[in-house]
């Protein structure tokens, strides 16, 4: 059993994919597979803008989902097989073996959840990192009540405004709060309306209007007992510092802090700002902290009480974290939350370089899926067809540098990544880079409708490589 990760190993440095320890948990510690990486959009920042002092080389990730592999000493709410999801801690932040961005990760036992069978792991995923912002933001430092787990919330007056309402952290927000009794008003993007009303604001303001006329909306939905930006960027700081400032002043927290560009702060009017999941570790919140991951959330997937945010696949496995990260900064990403599942394949392509003229004009290639193993080896699941759908029907004979005698490849299951449906496939490990030689142990003869000639024992040759498009368009030979 090996690790990978991406690493960033210098501030401001790009993701790069290394080898790591397979960490050793102790005490409070599981080591997990880590089946899926939920992104947040912080992590982008500390990589950009270095929002958040943290050693280099470090291993970011704030949360993850997966499967325990091995617990440490005195753990006994968890044993081997059992699903998870998990918060990585703030005191956690400078140590790597704990960050999602690789294969095997610890994670500590007070700041994650046991994920039932029959919930999906995405949404524990999607879910636990910013579920504990807003559980933190709410009760602990506004003071709000925590929803019931069961049975209807006892109503409210009060008026609680959650700006960002289809965000990641504003979503789980307003369900939060409206869960709790209380009266939400929220801002979204028509895109994402319609989301936002299944959560059940009492109303909706559209923050693409102009700056003037969500501060007049506010104004007329207000005043507001509690005020919570989940966004907290300049254009969003600046139209609450424009509406507080005009009710004569007041205070509200934001999920962020100052990043540059805001308007001056008047004196009248107070931005808060708390870094929130590290008010868990206090004595005196352990015991909202238990409810939160051992109840409020794996209960609350369950019985829907919890709506998780809604994810966005990133294709591709861990060597596309930094393709998450850069969505993220280039604000690519609009009411979902990125996920990537660090073991899943790749497409590459491998073109035929042949000894015999007709197949390299019939444009015969071998596609494949790759599969990660050791750093730079592949699984190649091939098949070899014509464009006309012809097929080698027979073993296909491969040899290469990395193998001392030729290997015949048996047909494995169809692959739905065959470019003729249910065509057999072909699987057998190759270093990147390898020169392998094909051959054909069929005789000569005609395959498919296209008249394409197959030469029996004919050797061609081919290279390995990780095609950056997934259609072979780079490295062909």
């Amino acid at each position: 059993m090996s690790n990978q990760a991406a690493w960033i190993k210098e501030k401001h440095g790009r993701l790069v994919l290394d080898e790591a320890e397979i960490p050793i948990p102790g005490e409070n510690e599981v080591l997990v597979k880590v089946d899926l990486i939920a992104f947040s959009p912080i992590e982008s920042k500390i990589q950009t803008f270095g929002t958040h002092p943290i050693p280099y080389p470090n291993i970011l990730g704030q949360s993850f989902a997966g499967t325990v592999q091995s617990i440490g000493p005195n753990v006994t709410s968890y044993k081997p097989g059992d699903r998870i999801a998990s918060n990585r801690g703030a005191k956690a932040v400078g140590d790597p073996r704990f960050g999602s961005y690789q294969k095997y990760a610890l994670a500590s036992v007070s700041s994650s959840s046991k994920i039932a069978p029959d919930v999906d792991l995405q949404g524990a995923a999607t879910s636990i990192v910013n579920l504990a912002a807003v559980v933190s933001a709410l009760s602990i430092y506004l003071g709000l009540d925590r929803p019931p787990l069961s049975g209807k919330p006892e109503p409210k007056s009060k008026k609680v405004l959650i700006y960002g309402g289809s965000s990641s952290t504003g979503g789980l927000a307003v369900r939060y709060a409206v869960t709790a009794g209380y009266t939400v008003v929220t801002t979204s993007s028509p895109q994402n309306r319609e989301f936002v009303e299944s959560l059940n604001p009492a109303y909706i303001i559209d923050h693409t209007a102009p700056a003037e006329t969500i501060v007049e909306e506010l104004r007329s939905q207000g005043p507001f007992d509690s005020i919570f930006d989940t966004i907290g960027l300049p254009p969003v700081t600046n139209i609450l510092i424009k509406y507080i400032s005009s009710i004569g002043g007041g205070k509200y927290n934001s999920l962020i802090p100052p990043i540059g560009g805001e308007d001056p702060m008047p004196d009248n009017v107070e931005r808060l700002f708390a870094p929130y999941s590290r008010a868990f570790e206090d004595e005196a919140n352990r015991e909202i902290a238990r409810w939160l991951f051992e109840e409020y959330l794996p209960n609350g997937l369950q019985s829907g009480l919890v709506v998780p945010t809604r994810a966005q696949v990133v294709e591709g496995g861990l060597d596309n974290a930094q393709q998450a990260l850069d969505l993220m900064t280039q604000n690519a990403v609009s009411g979902h939350k990125l996920i990537l599942n660090p073991w899943a394949g790749k497409d590459v392509a491998v073109y035929l370089n042949s000894l015999a003229p007709s197949m390299t004009q019939s444009g015969n290639l071998i596609v494949g899926r790759y599969f990660p193993m050791a750093l730079r080896r592949v699984m190649l699941e091939v098949c070899s067809c014509s464009p006309v759908g012809g097929a080698f029907t027979a073993p296909v004979v491969f040899s290469s540098s990395q193998e001392k005698t030729p290997a015949v490849m048996r047909p494995a299951a169809p692959s739905s990544k065959s470019p003729v449906d249910g065509l057999s496939g072909y699987l057998r490990a190759f270093d990147v880079g390898t020169v392998v030689a094909v051959g054909s142990k069929t005789p000569p003869g005609i395959v498919g409708a296209g008249g394409v000639v197959v030469l029996g024992q004919v050797t061609q040759t081919l290279v390995v490589f990780e095609s950056k498009d997934g259609h072979g368009h780079e490295g062909q030979q």
